[in-house]
């Protein structure tokens, strides 16, 4: 029953950060998710992210415009090929990160 239960304790520990992401500083679960993965400064192109992620394109894109839209990540299109874009956090974004971490590495303590 080890699966069940490391669900159930991620349920609890996912529960606390999303009222702290969304309540507190009007961030998603995915947008968290994001801003963790792009945090370490690699510029990631947004199919890369999704798999990372691992949520499919579409979930994907609503949740980079949504950051787009509140400053978070900054988006390069490639010269040449448009459909390929380059995204990192913004530095509102890694400043919302640093804000954010230490919350969440205290829930999970």
């Amino acid at each position: 029953m080890l699966l069940y239960r490391l669900n159930r304790l991620r349920a609890v520990d996912g529960g606390m950060v999303l009222r702290y992401g969304e309540g507190r500083f009007g961030v998603t679960r995915r947008e968290w998710v994001m801003m963790a993965l792009l945090s370490s400064g690699e510029v990631l192109q947004s199919s890369e992210l999704a798999l990372r992620a691992e949520l499919n394109r579409s979930a994907t894109s609503k949740a980079v415009t949504a950051m787009l839209k509140k400053g978070l990540v900054e988006c390069r299109v490639l010269p040449g090929n448009r459909r390929i874009t380059q995204l990192q956090l913004s530095e509102a974004g890694r400043q919302l990160y640093d804000e954010i971490l230490p919350l969440v590495e205290e829930v999970n303590r």
